[in-house]
């Protein structure tokens, strides 16, 4: 129809408000859609440079030394407002990158945190470097209405500088200084893309530059599984399951709050920030997992759009990406079921290196009442989230030791009736034991304490050591060593010894000669008592290295024991060099060692005299706490 008006779509330059101003409020996104672009330029290096010495003219710089913009790409790519690179350009740049670039208004993020921006681009045009120049204004735009004319400050240009592109970020509306490292970070989160062959260098005034690297990303997280993607172990129907591709980690410790979940990766940038993908947020292992998967069939096709304008989310309405958020899940529930067999393995091994203890073993070995007892209790323990490697060890190994205790196994039995056992449960049950032991132990001390008077008596009445100290030992061990508290006399060997070094082969006054051989701990004790007013012989030393080896040749090896001589005497003498010397030099040994009545006698006391006051402690202890929870 002649004479018709024309129709004619404009667009308002407010748009960069909505798409400028409100999505890009914060550095590190702005910054990030300058890596891209320099990227899709086919840049192998870029420098950012943050500039704030003068806080009132903050200043931003971004170069790159990609292939740069002629006037034509200027005014037919950055200066249009949403055109779609891929599909005008192609999926690949002119190097063979994957283009990152689609919805054309990365350029506009600048302007969410700056009023003016200058652009210098220098492109190699006929054989000739080009150089051009132009600035944007945030207020003039705004006042342009519906076209906008840069000023074009330097136009084709010859240049003997390489081509490339520099941004100048000025005007800044941000008020808080830079933080280079900040942003290094939060840009190895956003992109895998940095190697040797893109390199991304961050400046903040005079510092020194810091370098982007993929391991800044694990900043302050100490990894301690990971799992590669595909996982050929998990089974599913997904039809793009090979094609979700990365890695997922589990720490040692709680990752940091902003890393914590999946973040999702297309064409080697961030498509959506960390997330589990509605997978219940209470889950203990949640604190421990981060990961990179890359998903980049999900932005293959140039006509369909599944990321969100802000590249934070995914548009999770359609029917292909609710399968993929699906598949996630069952990757996330997969890991973590992993994570938690793993560090219970760690913790399995750990008691086993650090105790000697075989857990399952030990379970196995104990009688049908015991055995559920124990299991439930030590599962309790390896399978709890918040108990850690060395925790774990100290509570099983105090568990094996108590075990063998009756009232302990009952104590034990009350807490596993419950399905679930807190660690708080565990551990009210040890205090409870320790004030249980405590108890009995004092008990013990109150009757030992007469013991240790008779003992005093009879060292001040230089007793004979047979039968009256052979006895008294025998009856009371623990005087010579607290630990042993009952007396399993080895007669075998005593009247192998007395055959062997017989009384006649002594000098008169040591016609008396006495063993008493025990087995305790791994342990087989030659002990040869003196009487209490005996004053240590080298001789005496000779004899019980003799005794020793003796010994050790009719146990022989199947039993795998330590054999230790002990000689108890009353005196050791003081300027006998080589008596001393030789007590250091068995001692160190670890084959003979000397022991004084007095020595023992005092042992004795310290030894009861703490059991006593622990007691005491841990009962004051128990009725404090009984006190605060009334």
């Amino acid at each position: 129809m002649s004479g018709e008006t024309k129709l004619e779509m404009k667009v308002d330059m407010n748009v960069i408000q909505h798409l400028g101003i409100s999505m890009y409020a914060t550095l590190p996104p702005v910054i990030a859609e300058l890596v891209s672009n320099a990227w899709d330029a086919d840049a192998t290096e870029v420098r950012i440079e943050l500039n704030d010495i003068d806080t009132s003219d903050k200043k931003i710089i971004v170069k790159d030394n990609g292939i740069g913009m002629s006037v034509e790409d200027i005014q037919n790519s950055f200066l249009v407002i949403g055109k779609n690179r891929r599909r005008e350009s192609g999926d690949y740049t002119p190097g063979g990158r994957k283009v990152m670039g689609k919805k054309g208004i990365g350029k506009l993020s600048m302007f969410g945190i700056a009023n003016e921006i200058v652009v210098t681009s220098i492109k190699e045009v006929a054989g000739k470097n080009l150089k051009n120049r132009f600035r944007m204004n945030l207020d003039d735009i705004k006042r342009a209405g519906t076209e906008y004319h840069p000023p074009h400050e330097i136009i084709n240009k010859e240049t003997d500088e390489p081509s490339g592109t520099t941004i100048e970020i000025m005007k800044i509306r941000r008020k808080s200084p830079f933080d280079a490292h900040k942003i290094a970070v939060n840009l190895a989160r956003r992109f895998l893309i940095f190697d040797e062959h893109f390199k991304v260098y961050i400046k903040h005034n005079d510092a020194a530059p810091i370098p982007v690297t993929q391991d800044l990303r694990f900043e302050g997280i100490q990894i301690e599984f990971e799992w590669n993607l595909p996982l050929s172990e998990l089974t599913t129907d997904y039809e793009h399951a090979n094609n979700v591709k990365g890695k997922i980690y589990t720490a040692k410790t709680p990752v940091p709050e902003d890393m914590k979940g999946i973040y999702l990766v297309a064409r080697g940038k961030l498509v959506h920030r960390n997330d589990f993908y509605g997978i219940r947020a209470s889950d203990y292992a949640h604190a421990y997992l981060t990961g990179w998967v890359e998903v980049d069939f999900i932005d293959e096709d140039p006509e369909k759009d599944n990321i969100a304008t802000n590249r934070q989310e995914l548009i999770w309405e359609n029917e292909e990406l609710q399968k993929l958020r699906d598949y996630l899940k069952k990757i996330i529930s997969f890991v973590t079921t992993q994570w938690r067999k793993k560090r219970r393995e760690l913790k399995e091994n750990a008691v086993r290196e650090k105790t000697g203890i075989d857990i399952n073993r030990w379970v196995e070995e104990l009688d049908p009442v015991s055995k559920p007892i124990a299991r439930k209790l030590i599962k309790s323990i390896l399978t709890s989230e918040n108990i850690d490697e060395e925790r774990t060890v100290e509570m099983v190994y105090f568990i094996h030791d108590m075990f063998e205790f009756d009232t302990f196994r009952k104590m034990a039995a009350e807490i596993i009736e419950d399905n679930y056992i807190s660690e708080d449960k565990v551990l009210d049950l040890m205090k409870k034991w320790e004030l249980v032991e405590a108890r009995e132990m004092y008990k013990i001390s109150q009757v030992r304490i007469d013991t240790i008077i008779n003992f005093e008596r009879l060292i001040q009445e230089n007793a004979k050591e047979v039968p009256i100290m052979h006895n008294f030992f025998k009856k009371f061990p623990w005087l010579l060593d607290p630990r042993i508290m009952e007396f399993r006399d080895e007669v075998t060997y005593s009247k192998l010894l007395k055959e062997e070094f017989q009384e006649r082969d002594l000098e008169d006054k040591n016609r008396r000669i006495d063993f008493l051989c025990i087995r305790f701990g791994g342990i087989f004790f030659v002990i040869e008592l003196k009487r209490p007013g005996h004053v240590l012989q080298y001789k005496d030393i000779e004899q019980a290295k003799d005794y020793r080896s003796f010994i050790e040749q009719h146990l022989g090896t199947e039993h795998n024991e330590k054999i230790i001589a002990y000689i108890v005497v009353g005196k050791i003498p003081e300027g006998n060099r080589k008596v001393n010397d030789e007590i250091d030099t068995q001692k160190k040994a670890q084959k003979i060692f000397i022991r004084t009545y007095h020595e023992l006698l005092q042992n004795a006391k310290n030894y009861h005299r703490e059991l006593i006051d622990r007691y005491n402690q841990l009962k004051k202890e128990r009725d404090e706490d009984a006190g605060d929870t009334e």
